[in-house]
């Protein structure tokens, strides 16, 4: 994936781990859309996550079925409440 100021382009071989899975996210919806469910989600059950990057991280991990290898305690909501696979 290579970032430019007009957007982002998939066309090299080493990014296409980074695209989005295929089918597209559960109900349509988009992955920025599922960051600010799981976020909210989260907030209801009294759990604020320190970092905006650690949700974004986890969500990535979770639409994608990979394990997250981590020494991050922010991590743990998101293992515990959401089902992230860590090592």
């Amino acid at each position: 994936m290579v970032a430019t100021h007009f957007g982002v382009s998939h066309n090299q071989p080493w990014a296409a781990g980074l695209r989005p899975p295929r089918g597209g996210t559960a109900a349509g919806a988009s992955s920025t859309k599922l960051v600010g469910i799981r976020y909210r989600n989260l907030r209801q059950r009294g759990i604020t996550l320190r970092k905006t990057r650690d949700l974004i991280t986890g969500n990535f991990c979770l639409e994608r079925r990979h394990s997250l290898l981590h020494d991050d305690r922010d991590f743990m909501p998101v293992i515990k409440h959401r089902g992230l696979r860590a090592l």
